[in-house]
């Protein structure tokens, strides 16, 4: 996670990678790592790996508002209309209460509407 906040995307993407080779499949552990080497693909633009990821992660997680965020981000970077409405409907239905007044929150609130509206993606 280090790596990522300091955006040296490589290193995270190997290192969560690597810790995803020794740790069980379904524990904590494995499955923070996939988020992270998730986050770390978005980040470094490697949206098809990222997509994967959370598509993989979506399949031991349910209803995670983190999930949907990610995959709601690609959806929009690649441009693909409903598939973003859908994320981004499946984020607001399972965010917790406590983040409604986050920037995040309201950026996919916004987006969100936009897109519902009929409004296509820039």
């Amino acid at each position: 996670a280090v790596c990522i906040e300091t955006s040296d995307f490589e290193a995270a993407i190997s290192s969560q990678t690597h810790l995803m080779e020794v740790t069980s499949k379904k524990t904590m552990t494995h499955l923070y790592a996939l988020m992270n080497r998730a986050i770390a693909n978005m980040k470094n633009n490697r949206l098809d790996a990222a997509k994967s990821d959370y598509e993989t992660l979506s399949e031991s997680v349910q209803n995670s508002h983190k999930i949907s965020y990610g995959l709601a981000q690609i959806a929009y970077l690649q441009k693909d209309r409903e598939a973003a409405i859908n994320h981004y409907q499946d984020y607001l239905s399972t965010a917790p209460i406590t983040i409604t007044e986050s920037e995040e929150y309201k950026q996919v609130q916004s987006r969100f509407d936009s897109l519902k509206q009929g409004a296509e993606i820039p």
